[in-house]
């Protein structure tokens, strides 16, 4: 399968380099340093789970209408969707399929206003991934896998398709008939390991080791379970503890690469994350405090990061 990479860093990286040792024909969009990188060296996985290779890719910084793909992994952050959709254009037929891992809420959506309906799956996953340096992708966690599925304007041999490539691979993936509530999910957790990280500027041991910082903890992830309520997202009455049971159980290994980019003074993800919350919440009348105040801070260092982005 033809297999193109819209964000070659940690998750695409990683899940891409797979692919291709599967037998895929895999496409990385890339950028700078990175690219140069992988370029001349090839791109280096680091992986607790899979262990250590380093992966000859196909690696661009544009497309041409010359090549098109089968599946487009779209792992970009957030903030560069609008950018990243007119970098693949090019490569999208027909018979395309576009499967999104982003973090947060909205990626989908604008996916797809961009392309037919049919094309676009939802797809998320908690794999614990970071980019060190460029050329590198470190893997670190235990749970690598994707629960995709399609929405009701998806196809459904789309799903059984990409569900196929994955297990070929040795990825674990599984179809979740309820994807919408698997994203929520996913932005809870994020929502109280990125926002809860960047906030108290601490690596997230530390967050939930400071009762004060672990009741806020909470209260982000309650938010999150009102707000899906009130969309008619229907997760499960626990959400909340479980979720905090499994932020306790590799509170030691959870990076938030949110965090990474805040120390690098980065662009951060806060507008589809807590400050997603935080927007669709003030649209409907509810209240939630905690993400509105994650969001109203780290709004600072992001448009600084912007400004400075600009100027170079």
């Amino acid at each position: 399968m033809k297999i193109l990479v819209m964000g070659a860093g940690a998750v695409g990286g990683f899940y891409g380099s797979i692919l291709q040792m599967a037998g895929n024909d895999v496409t990385l969009v890339a950028r700078g340093d990175h690219l140069d990188e992988i370029k001349k060296s090839g791109l280096r996985i680091k992986s607790k789970s899979i262990g250590h290779f380093t992966s000859k890719l196909r690696a661009v910084s544009a497309l041409n209408s010359n090549w098109n793909a089968d599946l487009i992994l779209f792992t970009v952050k957030g903030f560069d969707n609008r950018d990243a959709i007119e970098l693949i254009r090019p490569a999208v037929a027909s018979d395309t399929i576009i499967l999104t891992l982003q973090n947060g809420i909205g990626s989908g959506d604008e996916l797809r206003r961009s392309f037919s309906l049919s094309k676009v799956l939802l797809g998320v996953t908690y794999i614990d991934a970071h980019k060190p340096s460029p050329g590198i992708v470190v893997e670190s966690g235990d749970d690598s896998g994707i629960v995709l599925g399609e929405t009701e304007d998806s196809n459904p041999d789309a799903v059984t398709s990409v569900h196929k490539v994955f297990n070929s691979a040795q990825i674990n993936a599984r179809v979740s008939k309820m994807i919408q509530v698997e994203v929520w999910n996913k932005l809870m957790f994020i929502c109280a390991l990125s926002g809860m990280s960047c906030i108290v500027r601490a690596g997230f041991e530390n967050v939930l080791d400071n009762p004060e910082t672990r009741d806020l903890t909470i209260r982000v992830m309650r938010e999150v379970e009102s707000l899906a309520m009130a969309k008619g997202i229907i997760l499960d009455s626990n959400v909340v503890q479980s979720t905090m049971d499994r932020l306790d159980d590799n509170k030691s290994t959870l990076t938030s690469s949110m965090y990474t980019d805040l120390e690098n003074g980065n662009r951060l993800e806060i507008e589809v994350l807590n400050g997603a919350v935080s927007k669709y919440a003030s649209e409907i009348g509810l209240k939630t405090p905690v993400n509105d105040f994650i969001t109203a801070c780290l709004m600072v260092p992001h448009r600084a990061a912007i400004k400075r982005a600009n100027r170079s």
